[in-house]
């Protein structure tokens, strides 16, 4: 008789949604049993099974158990594929931002945003809007269109217009790793994010919270106070530009030279998938 190997990868959360998905066409599978594995899964004592973590682990193997007793035959390292995945990221030491002879402080003027390289950049300033490059129908915004950006930083506004009689979608464009990308892909060396009043009236520094993929080029956030010496030569200021860009005519060279050292330090975390393999006659 020839048999048939179906193989099953699953991830932790998957191992609930296969359990939901099962009960509709296996009536041996109970409604208490269901509540069971949830009850263990999202119970207090896992903390989440955020990745990388000792609940990560106990969660992953709760399942591959589940799996064994099933009848599946466990694959890798008991049911357990693992991969590493990035977890902590913090500053490293070597962050600095100098601005006309001047140096500014980490995390008190300026700081890494997540998905930042590290690396050194010294380039001229290109204050580039809200760095949106949007096309729809009739209606278009490209903050790039009559400037050169390649090899520059850029300085880009956090956010989206308020005041524009465009109906643009500006919401799926704002996110601060798009416009980044968008940046990259138009050449730029470097990206400085800056928030207006209307969009943070406290200007705070963004903290490194929750990892997300490096775009290759360093990123940054800065204060109006450091944005407003980039611009002073021009006599402009972040607040002024704030309130007048209502359309994608607001690009142009700031004069002024910016050199800054990026440094995160990414800590690597080991994960999990589960995987079996059910064979049949």
């Amino acid at each position: 008789m020839k048999k048939r190997t179906i193989l099953i990868t699953i991830t932790i959360l998957m191992g609930i949604w296969q359990s939901c998905t099962s009960s509709e066409v296996n009536p041996e599978i109970t409604r208490d049993e269901l509540y069971n594995h949830i009850k263990v899964l999202a119970s207090d004592s896992l903390k989440g099974r955020y990745p990388g973590t000792a609940e990560d682990r106990i969660a992953a193997l709760y399942i591959a158990n589940e799996l064994k007793q099933s009848g599946l035959e466990l694959m890798y390292n008991n049911g357990l594929q693992s991969f590493e995945i990035t977890g902590n990221i913090k500053s490293g030491t070597n962050n600095h931002l100098t601005i006309n002879s001047t140096n500014y402080m980490l995390d008190n003027d300026f700081a890494p945003v997540v998905f930042s390289a590290s690396k050194l950049v010294i380039a001229e300033v290109v204050f580039v809007g809200y760095g949106f490059e949007i096309e729809q129908g009739e209606s278009s915004w490209n903050d790039y269109k009559d400037i050169d950006v390649k090899d520059k930083w850029v300085i880009i506004l956090r956010g989206e217009p308020e005041k524009t009689d465009l109906e643009l979608p500006f919401s799926m464009y704002s996110g601060l790793r798009s416009k980044a990308i968008k940046a990259k892909d138009k050449g730029a060396a470097g990206v400085i994010f800056v928030s207006g009043k209307k969009f943070d009236e406290a200007d705070e520094l963004m903290k490194l919270a929750k990892p997300e993929g490096e775009v290759e080029i360093p990123v940054i956030q800065i204060k109006r106070e450091v944005a407003n010496m980039i611009l002073e030569r021009l006599g402009k200021t972040i607040g002024e530009l704030d309130e007048i860009i209502t359309k994608d005519v607001n690009s142009f060279n700031t004069n002024t030279n910016l050199e800054c050292q990026t440094e995160l330090i990414r800590t690597k975390q080991e994960t999990y998938n589960v995987a079996a393999k059910l064979i049949t006659d």
